[in-house]
Parts: C-alpha cells; structure tokens; sequence
C-alpha cells in the first residue's frame, strides 16, 4: 500500500529519485506522498473540473507534465 485517503480514481504515477511518489488521480487531484505514506495534495482542479490524465516526469529537468483530458492541453510543473 502506498498510502491510505486517497481519491478512488488514482491513475498516474511517477517515482521521484529520492523514491518519493507523485499520484494523479483522473478527477483532478494530484498527489505528492514520501517514502513514510504521508500525502501533501499539490493540485486539486476538481472546482474548474479539469481532469488529469497520466502524468510523465522528465527527471533530468524535475518538469511534471500533465494531460488535462477534455481540455486538449498539458500542464507542466517543475519541482524545486
């Protein structure tokens, strides 16, 4: 189990390299949990109702890309 309260649609997941997680979940949640089980939620777009797909991480520039679904577009993150 990676952690426990989080939304039932989790679908994308990437490993950070510290071994940290990042979960996105399809209704617009997205996840950052440590190797402990603690979750920190980083974005919830439930309100704007912009769904996350899969997300992918270009590790060699810490960018988080996120395909929003129905509005045709990716986000991209980049972590500090």
């Amino acid at each position: 189990m990676i952690t426990t309260g989080m939304d039932e649609s989790s679908d994308g997941i990437v490993r950070l390299a510290n071994k940290d997680l990042i979960v996105s979940c399809w209704n617009g949640i997205i996840y950052w949990i440590n190797q402990q089980g603690q979750k920190v939620t980083l974005l919830d777009t439930r309100k704007e109702k912009i769904n996350t797909a899969d997300i992918g991480l270009d590790p060699t520039t810490n960018i988080l890309y996120v395909p929003t679904f129905f509005h045709n577009t990716i986000a991209a993150y980049k972590f500090q």
